[in-house]
């Protein structure tokens, strides 16, 4: 039973340690944070704290907020001039008369399901005008469907750059020119933060919830939290300290897409025969990773034992196990082919579409099902698997399946019966079409709108209730964080890019140390080691009079290492 071996883990000395380690690695790194700011190095504490909130999301440490982090920036939003010229994006204009919206990013992708809700909700509201800003100076260019739906509103694109602070001050004057602010942002983006927590005569803060089951900055921000499924807003409740009434539950905004070309046409652009059954599934890589024994491909042994039978997963990569098994053993007619801007190819191709597996993807799931593609999941253990971690979306109901044989059978049926794949499909779209469609997310947008308008007032930061209180989440988030895919690049800590530019060293010898530190804690070295011991030795070596010796000795030998 998955219960019974969550309690082992949790009672077990590795697990404890893992987390507590993870925690000391942030709390030391918040610490040297809070002292760069005390010194009023405002930049030094910002890239400080960015590394802390990144390796927080990358590496679970058993908290899905921090105190000290809200509090710290806090601060620094209280150090913002009280007028900052908008460094890097032109002014709105003159204020519309109707209602604006500003939705805030810190990057966009030409794939990826919060760029298409914010897309959703722009398209969605008509009446009002939607503004974009960009909080990332190395964000892409927002794909030309989003750039037009903020056009066709009357609002403006605004690409935001210069340092952290910089930022924050240009973002604080949009949001005060807007009546509303939509934050679709990454988990460690500081800047909406900065911009805004410090500022009591403000337009509603909107939160989507988008990255419900991991850390992320801004819980004392949010006058609404957008959350996209029950199991999220239980979780902000529990874990987060965010008070009920400032959650709300909305559908999930299902995107779609017209075929272009026949399933057998697209089976041969893939490579795959047209009389073989192709598997389609799609989640990020650590979805796949096994746990407690459990993996996807083992559930499907008994599937691939035909070999008229061909699996494809986007999202892994084919160095990743269990795909590199598995191609092993199978050879072509099981691929991992890692992340894929565009999709739809892969889509058209399938005869069945698999959920991820042992965590599911529900967006990437929903949208397969409103695609026309029969769907199979696989939930083990439902009742003792958080709910956080599972597809507990109602129009799921009779698709997903807790025992592994009624999965297989489930599968084994519907490659063999096209008009059974038919039927379920047609069926599944209509259940979907119904809970997810455009009407229905439109209604309960109208409906958030005079909620958010309600919603303003005292705010407190969150008591981390149940920080401390590790459960079955904290130990299944610890076990999949650890990713290589997940590792800490270079974009996510250019808070400040005078460290980079402007001759100091600080950044780059966090980089180097968080390089050593990234292979050690995602290499997953085992507890009480001394690479575990290397690791906190590497993050206390950020403190600020470490960092200020480390970058005169080297400015003096004239490299970095």
């Amino acid at each position: 039973m998955i219960s019974a071996t969550i309690a082992r883990l949790i009672q077990s000395p590795p697990f404890p340690d893992r987390l507590r380690q993870s925690r000391q690695v942030v709390d030391s790194l918040v610490g040297a944070a809070k002292a760069h700011a005390a010194r009023g190095n405002d930049d030094d504490a910002l890239a400080l704290v960015s590394v802390a909130v990144t390796v927080s999301r990358r590496r679970h440490t058993g908290r899905f907020t921090n105190a000290e982090v809200e509090d710290l920036l806090l601060r620094l939003s209280g150090r913002l001039p009280a007028s900052t010229p908008l460094a890097g994006a032109a002014p709105l204009g003159d204020e519309p008369a109707r209602d604006s919206v500003l939705h805030v990013m810190t990057r966009c992708y030409a794939a990826g399901g919060h760029t298409r809700l914010v897309e959703r909700w722009i398209t969605g509201r008509a009446q009002v005008v939607s503004s974009l800003v960009l909080t990332s100076p190395e964000s892409a260019e927002p794909p030309a469907t989003l750039i037009e739906a903020v056009q066709r509103s009357g609002g403006q694109v605004h690409l935001l750059s210069g340092t952290a602070m910089g930022r924050a001050g240009a973002l604080r004057a949009l949001a005060l020119s807007s009546d509303t602010v939509v934050f679709a942002i990454h988990e460690n983006d500081l800047v909406p933060s900065l911009a805004l927590s410090a500022v009591s005569d403000r337009p509603p803060i909107v939160i989507i919830n988008h990255a419900d089951h991991v850390f992320w900055v801004g819980a004392t921000i949010a006058d609404v939290l957008v959350n996209l499924r029950p199991a999220s807003a239980d979780l902000a409740v529990r874990r987060r300290g965010i008070p009920r009434d400032r959650c709300a539950v909305v559908p999930l905004p299902v995107s779609t897409f017209d075929r272009t070309m026949t399933r057998d046409d697209a089976k041969r652009a893939l490579g795959v025969g047209v009389e073989k059954k192709l598997l389609v599934t799609v989640g990020w890589r650590y979805k796949f990773t096994p746990f407690a024994g459990h993996d996807l491909i083992a559930a499907l042994v008994p599937v691939l034992a035909d070999p008229d039978v061909h699996l494809i997963a986007i999202g892994p990569n084919e160095a990743d196990e269990p795909w590199a098994s598995a191609h092993a053993h199978y050879g072509s007619r099981v691929r991992a082919v890692g992340r894929q801007a565009d999709t739809h190819t892969f889509l058209e191709a399938a005869d069945v579409y698999l959920d991820s597996f042992p965590i599911p993807s529900l967006t990437a799931t929903l949208e397969a099902g409103m695609f026309g593609l029969p769907v199979v999941g696989l939930s083990l253990d439902a009742p003792s698997w958080p709910a956080t971690l599972t597809n507990d979306d109602p129009t799921l109901t009779g698709h997903v399946f807790a025992d592994v044989t009624e999965f297989r059978e489930r599968i084994k049926h519907l490659l063999s019966d096209p008009v059974a794949r038919s039927s379920v499909a047609r069926s599944l779209k209509l259940a979907i079409d119904a809970s997810h469609g455009s009407g229905e997310w439109n209604a309960w947008i109208d409906q958030l709108r005079d909620t958010v308008k309600h919603s303003v007032g005292p705010r407190e930061h969150p008591k981390q209730r149940g920080a401390d209180r590790t459960g079955p989440e904290d130990v299944i988030l610890a076990t999949h964080l650890a990713d290589s895919e997940d590792r800490l690049v270079r974009h996510e800590l250019r808070f400040s890019p005078s460290l980079v530019d402007g001759g100091s060293e600080y950044l780059d010898i966090i980089n180097a140390g968080l390089k050593r530190l990234d292979s050690l804690l995602l290499g997953s070295a085992a507890p009480r080691s001394p690479e575990y011991a290397a690791a906190l030795r590497i993050s206390r070596s950020m403190s600020p009079w470490r960092l200020q010796a480390r970058a005169m000795r080297t400015a003096l030998a004239g490299t970095v290492r």
